[in-house]
């Protein structure tokens, strides 16, 4: 089975360069990615530096991305940002200074050895610069030709394929280790079935506080796609508020132009709520495939009062369009009462490593934070409810 990579470089405009598939998804992702390839991983976040490629095997497209091993780098290009530098936050989240001070300890060893290792030196396959990654429907063959190639053309890089969980992703999961990865537990991740939810009080009440906002006229509902630039600017920042500035600036620091392009290129489709002064107080935009639905942006004014429940709003209205759909949502980590309170199920999430064709000094880093995220990271992240 033949695999084309294509791998983005200054100058050139690899998207024309692509011989796309004639498919829907194809057609999308093409859409999606061209100003990408073309301008840099810099035009999503100015923290996602990372050459970006492209995989076109057995007719899926299928991104990757290859490490720049930078400074202060969303934890979506980098592993040690994932593990080192957000998980130094999680540890101040336990609440538990017993727990706290050993645990600074051994994550600020660890980064010391693994900045030595070059543990970011990786590829991450089937990588759409998303926080989370609704993969590509590949076989087992197509997996491990297209793992092959990459491997061949970077040959001192970890191969790794994120957001591999043991629901959804269960066959992937199974292929992959049949392949040879070893799989590193990353996070916890939520699933929601959205004709479940309405069942659960909370989203009862979420609903029933969005149709009184709308009946009164607190609040109307557009479409993202009707947004105009400056409203698309509001999305924007009212994305980092909650993303950035409340929750990590480990999160990718999306970039107007990017939010813009992936709502109007179709790869997104979401709603706005604007208030009865006409201001733009919160927004969401979704990315459905094959069944799954997950919201990529997301964010409201925080500065504002939380009587107000704009997430709450807004989790009614992407809960209604995923119902619409027929899809499950993939809720991705965190605020995890918040979600399991509106029957969201909590499922492990791990990294699919390649790393045998590495020297020893390059694989020990893997060896290691596998076997402390197993014995250490998951049960302390379940017990504590992360």
């Amino acid at each position: 089975m033949s695999v084309a990579l294509h791998l983005s470089r200054s100058g050139r405009d690899v998207a024309a360069e692509i011989a796309w598939p004639d498919t829907e998804d194809a057609r999308r992702a093409r859409d999606y990615l061209a100003p990408i390839l073309r301008e840099g991983s810099s035009f999503v976040a100015p923290n996602v530096e990372a050459d970006v490629g492209v995989a076109v095997v057995d007719g899926e497209v299928v991104p990757y991305t290859v490490s720049r091993e930078r400074d202060d780098q969303s934890y979506v290009v980098s592993p040690y940002t994932h593990y080192i530098t957000y998980g130094a936050e999680e540890i101040e989240k336990l609440e538990t200074p017993a727990l706290e001070r050993p645990l600074r300890t051994i994550v600020a060893g660890l980064g010391r050895v693994f900045r030595r290792a070059r543990f970011d030196r990786v590829v991450y396959v089937d990588n759409w610069l998303t926080s989370t990654t609704l993969h590509a429907p590949l076989g087992r063959a197509s997996w491990s030709s297209l793992i092959e190639a990459l491997r061949d053309a970077h040959p001192d890089h970890a191969i790794v394929v994120r957001g591999v969980d043991r629901r959804v992703s269960l066959q992937l999961s199974s292929d992959l280790a049949a392949l040879g990865a070893r799989l590193v537990f990353s996070r916890r991740v939520l699933f929601q079935d959205p004709s479940e939810t309405l069942r659960r009080r909370d989203a009862r009440r979420d609903a029933a506080l969005l149709a009184r906002a709308l009946a009164e006229g607190a609040y109307r509902v557009r479409d993202a796609r009707e947004l105009d630039d400056a409203e698309l600017a509001r999305a924007t920042e009212l994305y980092d508020l909650l993303y950035v500035v409340k929750w990590s600036r480990h999160n990718p620091q999306l970039t107007t132009r990017y939010v813009t392009h992936a709502i109007r290129s179709g790869f997104l489709e979401g709603k706005a709520l604007v208030s009865r002064d006409g201001s733009l107080d919160g927004v969401y935009a979704a990315w459905s495939r094959h069944g799954l639905y997950y919201v990529p942006v997301l964010g409201y004014d925080t500065r504002l009062p939380r009587a107000l429940g704009l997430y709450r709003m807004l989790a009614a209205l992407s809960s209604d369009d995923a119902l619409a759909q027929r899809a499950l949502v993939h809720d991705s980590a965190g605020v995890s009462d918040f979600k399991q309170n509106r029957g969201a199920v909590p499922v492990l999430e791990h990294l699919a490593v390649f790393d045998r064709h590495l020297p020893l000094r390059r694989r020990a880093p893997w060896r290691v934070l596998g076997t402390l995220m197993d014995h250490v990271g998951a049960p302390l992240i379940e017990r504590f409810d992360l």
